[in-house]
């Protein structure tokens, strides 16, 4: 049930979600505070949000202050592609790659921590409240506030208290504040206060993209990354620009549609790995079998070049032997190594293996072939 607390009131619940949901370019920076039972301390997050393109994706950067030091996380939700980053875990889930979420369940980026926050996501839950018949609601114009508040029940007995507070002339979120099981031993309060951002995490209009997301978490994407998505997605794309130091002196510089004298593997491998001396035995072997002529580029994420020369032995004829390559895997988007990627004359990646199994050689030989034409 939805009560009007003052006559002549200019804004429903429709009228201010209908605001929230329009709000692209949005950015705030929210200082969130938990207040649980039995607790000395609140629990105080900082939390950056973005809308920096559209209403539906976002940017959402965290912080609080933990009995054991700082911790920092972020999640961000674009085209599909859902990222959250936590206890040194980058989760990730891809429309095109991975299942949906179980029918009755919320979709990731709508249930991720903070997203409520979100003036997109507001809208919803707003539309949500004013609709249901398990809350009242009201909703009064007070100076140039607007209050929204909504009591939730369950089984007849209250069971959520909840408060927002809007700007009167932009319907911009000003506060939030929740008694969840009010007057309970396990009571919870959470209240939320907005500012102006401290710190636009990207430029306002700019659409996301994982290329945006490595340079601003490039541990996330170098140490913690799981999934395997967007390496898998480069087969018929350039493989990405570098240059690297050669081991034996030098540097090795490519522009992403650089051609290849020859068919190319590019071996991206950690040199102290426990089967690399099979990998770079099995890739050999194979190229030894071959009818044509083909290439290999040893990419080493270890900066030492002695390193990089005795993991890989004496250099063979065709073989370039690069150091420094982990920015390379996460450009790529490796997740875990080795990775072979082979290339055609166009510089374009035609097919890839991720790890080691026991068809290598036969498998480095039919992508090889296969890319000679």
């Amino acid at each position: 049930m939805l009560l009007v607390a003052a006559a002549g009131n200019a804004h429903s619940i429709e009228s201010v979600a209908d605001a929230l949901g329009g709000m692209a370019g949005y950015e705030a920076t929210v200082t969130y505070a938990v207040t649980l039972p039995q607790a000395d301390d609140d629990v105080v997050y900082t939390v950056d949000l973005q809308q920096p393109a559209d209403t539906d994706s976002y940017l959402i950067d965290w912080s609080v202050d933990s009995p054991s030091g700082p911790v920092e996380g972020f999640t961000a939700w674009f085209d599909g592609h859902f990222y959250n980053f936590r206890n040194r875990r980058l989760q990730e889930h891809h429309d095109q790659w991975d299942a949906p979420a179980p029918a009755g369940t919320k979709a990731l980026q709508d249930a991720a921590q903070f997203a409520s926050l979100l003036p997109s996501r507001l809208a919803r839950q707003l539309r949500e409240i004013a609709s249901s018949g398990s809350y009242t609601c009201t909703i009064a114009s007070r100076g140039d506030e607007i209050i929204v508040e909504a009591a939730r029940s369950a089984a007849g007995e209250p069971d959520a208290e909840l408060r927002w507070t809007f700007d009167s002339a932009t319907c911009a979120p000003r506060e939030f504040y929740a008694d969840y099981n009010p007057g309970a031993l396990t009571g919870q309060q959470v209240k939320a206060e907005y500012s102006p951002a401290r710190k636009p995490l990207i430029a306002p209009g700019t659409a996301l993209s994982e290329k945006i997301l490595r340079t601003l978490y490039p541990d996330a994407f170098g140490r913690y990354r799981e999934s395997q998505f967007a390496i898998e997605n480069l087969r018929g794309e350039p493989l990405p620009a570098f240059s690297l130091p050669d081991a034996a002196g030098g540097r090795l510089s490519r522009r992403a549609d650089e051609p290849f004298e020859n068919p190319t593997a590019v071996v991206i491998f950690d040199p102290e790995g426990t089967l690399t001396a099979e990998l770079i035995a099995g890739v050999r072997n194979a190229i030894d079998r071959l009818p044509l002529t083909a290439d290999v580029i040893w990419a080493c994420t270890g900066k030492n070049p002695a390193t990089a020369s005795d993991s890989v032995g004496e250099r063979r004829s065709g073989e370039t032997t690069l150091t420094g390559a982990a920015a390379l895997a996460v450009e790529c988007g490796a997740a875990a190594l080795p990775v072979i990627m082979v290339c055609g004359r166009d510089g374009h990646i035609r097919d890839l293996i991720i790890g080691l199994n026991n068809s290598l050689e036969p498998d480095v030989m039919r992508m090889l072939t296969a890319a000679n034409n």
